[in-house]
């Protein structure tokens, strides 16, 4: 869980602390097991099936990960919110400067950015060949920036893409 300024842990748990009250859930396992520890934020969850592996983000960290069973968590791209070193204001100040959602699109992924208030889309592929770099130094097309009146987006979050590949991202009031 995340440290809190008072030495607590918000959101710590053990798998011990998880009960499942109906046995007739959804759940195909009433197991849990805990893949990575220590990311102070995730976010962002996305399974790519033929990788057998899970991409996920801290938004507090701004960076992107990927877990693989049998290997260690490795950081795909760092500055995952788009920061390039000057097109972000007061960029230090930000609480979540990463990324946020992801989605995969074929064989693209869809990102979230709260920083530079925007969603990109990039070839899976080159997220995941990008060796813990700059997420500013990948090549990437900007999807959103602007709501449908001209207005910025405030801070891009969560995103799904359908199966005829419209994207669907929420833009909630917190943030900017």
């Amino acid at each position: 869980g995340t440290l809190m300024p008072d030495g607590s842990r918000w959101g710590a748990f053990s798998p011990s602390d998880v009960h499942f009250d109906d046995p007739h859930s959804v759940f195909a396992s009433h197991e849990l097991e805990i893949l990575v520890s220590g990311v102070r934020w995730s976010e962002g969850p996305m399974w790519v099936s033929h990788e057998r592996a899970l991409y996920f983000d801290s938004p507090i960290d701004a960076k992107i990960y990927k877990w693989r069973e049998g290997e260690e968590t490795s950081v795909v791209a760092s500055e995952s919110g788009g920061y390039d070193g000057s097109n972000v204001e007061n960029y230090s100040q930000l609480f979540e400067p990463g990324a946020n959602g992801m989605a995969l699109a074929g064989d693209d992924v869809v990102i979230c950015q709260h920083p530079t208030r925007r969603v990109i889309r990039m070839k899976l592929d080159a997220l995941a060949n990008m060796g813990g770099a700059q997420m500013c130094t990948a090549a990437f097309d900007i999807v959103a920036e602007a709501a449908a009146n001209g207005r910025p987006l405030n801070a891009p979050n969560d995103v799904i893409v359908a199966p005829n590949g419209d994207i669907y991202f929420t833009d909630p009031v917190y943030g900017f």
